[in-house]
């Protein structure tokens, strides 16, 4: 019955989770760990002010935005910011461009600032694909980043020691060499 058939659903939601977020959080904590470290200064308000730490998660959500871009099929022929559209063509959202606009954040939108009250921003996506694991990410963020601060707060990166992804979708790093851990 009812509960047998839940029982797959949940397993495959489960997976769904672990496996779409691995990689997006991963790259959120590493960016935005680089992000918060290549800018001292901002690492340590964080230390200094652990309440911060929420407000951060969503500063380097904005900042770092994991996935950069994603293709949309257009559905039915529109107009956007007065270019037509038709059915069937493709349109590239950049989220890491929309995530820094300066119209939405002001001057200093390519910069990290930990104290910036972020309202919303695209790292998730929105509507109907917005991210089902968004809390989840939140949640493995602030835990990392809120054990590392706690445990190592002088903790520094190598300066251009790091190798970045390749990739012109995901923005992470496959290694970024820390000391004072």
């Amino acid at each position: 019955g009812a509960v047998t058939m839940a029982v797959p659903f949940m397993r495959s939601y489960c997976e769904l989770l672990v496996e779409a977020g691995n990689e997006t959080t991963r790259h959120l904590i590493s960016g935005g760990m680089h992000a918060l470290l290549d800018d001292h200064a901002q690492w340590e308000k964080l230390c200094a002010n652990p309440a911060l730490l929420p407000n951060a998660i969503e500063e380097m959500l904005r900042y770092v935005s994991p996935i950069q871009n994603f293709a949309r099929r257009v559905q039915h022929d529109t107009q956007l910011a007065g270019k037509q559209l038709r059915a069937g063509e493709y349109v590239v959202l950049f989220y890491g461009s929309a995530n820094r606009d300066p119209r939405e954040y002001g001057e200093t939108a390519d910069r990290l600032d930990v104290r910036r009250e972020v309202g919303r921003h695209l790292a998730f996506s929105s509507g109907p694909h917005f991210c089902i694991g968004n809390h989840l990410a939140r949640l493995q963020a602030r835990v990392a980043v809120g054990e590392l601060f706690a445990a190592h707060p002088h903790v520094t990166v190598d300066a251009g020691a790091g190798v970045r992804h390749e990739s012109a979708f995901v923005r992470g790093w496959v290694s970024l060499p820390a000391h004072g851990l």
